[in-house]
């Protein structure tokens, strides 16, 4: 992933909000009828989406039961909400007021996941977004060529959060290969891209991971196959084994609320996969998912800089 999320790319308002409306999974619902050029309907992902950077306004609370209950509901407020809580509590600072404002103005600018723990990082999609442009700024300077050992980057990481868990740096390269030595080595680039998109989509990948351990094994399927079988029968066994796994990640997609990668992509990387190691190896290297989550970044990005400033 490069070290510049924004390089010479640009992207709208619009745009943006957009983005993080499918990242959160707003659904659209009613909404004017396209191309009537009528204002975006208070129901429409992207009203919903406002509700996130300003309190609800009287236009949306006959839209819900309560316009406060909704706006805690999304994504990442409710953690927001308690953590300032709990440092208000903690600090007891003379400008509540402004101490506030101090907070939120961190929170958008994406400089909020300095020095927290991982539980607070890994919160929600903005604190995510916000620490893997934190990385990414941080290591900007060392060559991207460099090579590293698991343990190597793993240091690098727990500079950065103290007590993030080794296991994701784990599910992160375990699709790569060990050397002599027993160890696992790849550039800085590619581990800082499987990192981050192990890290972005975590929750979808330990699910990914049920799917394949429930799956009978490729070796399984050949010993149970008569030594006759031809090419052609491993390939139908491969296609309808694939099948099974795209059908279950719709129904993850269906059932669950966290945050989903691509569908088109992640069904084309099933097609090419027999385990989840292989699984692993081609999501981590793919463009596709690369770009779902730098847009993002980008998105959050261009909503902070279009945020008015706190007096």
């Amino acid at each position: 992933m490069s070290s510049d999320t924004g390089g010479e790319r640009r992207i709208s308002r619009v745009q943006a909000e957009r983005i993080i409306a499918s990242a959160y999974r707003i659904p659209a619902s009613g909404g004017g009828k396209a191309g009537d050029g009528s204002a975006a309907s208070p129901s429409s992902p992207t009203s919903k989406l406002r509700t996130l950077t300003r309190l609800p306004s009287r236009g949306i609370t006959s839209l819900f039961t309560s316009s406060s209950e909704f706006y805690l509901q999304q994504p990442g407020v409710q953690l927001y909400v308690d953590d300032l809580v709990r440092q208000l509590q903690d600090k007891r600072p003379d400008q509540p007021a402004q101490f506030i404002a101090s907070y939120f103005s961190a929170v958008v600018k994406g400089v909020n996941v300095k020095g927290r723990a991982f539980e607070y990082i890994n919160g929600c999609l903005q604190n995510r977004a916000a620490f893997l442009s934190q990385l990414q700024r941080s290591y900007a300077r060392i060559d991207q060529n460099t090579l590293l050992s698991v343990g190597d980057f793993t240091e690098m990481l727990w500079c950065q959060c103290r007590d993030l868990p080794p296991q994701l740096v784990k599910q992160a390269t375990c699709h790569l290969s060990e050397g002599d030595d027993g160890q696992r080595r790849a550039s800085l680039r590619t581990l800082l891209t499987a990192f981050s998109a192990c890290f972005f989509f975590n929750e979808f990948l330990n699910k990914t991971y049920d799917i394949y351990n429930e799956m009978p094994s490729s070796k399984d399927t050949r010993s149970s196959s008569p030594r006759s079988a031809s090419s052609r029968s491993e390939s139908i066994a491969s296609a309808v084994a694939a099948d099974r796994v795209i059908t279950r990640f719709r129904v993850v997609a269906q059932q669950n609320t966290f945050n989903i990668p691509p569908m088109v992509e992640v069904e084309q990387i099933a097609v090419k996969s027999s385990t989840f190691k292989e699984f692993c190896r081609l999501f981590y290297e793919s463009p596709v998912i690369t770009s779902c989550i730098v847009n993002l970044q980008l998105a959050f990005q261009k909503l902070a800089a279009l945020a008015p400033v706190p007096k």
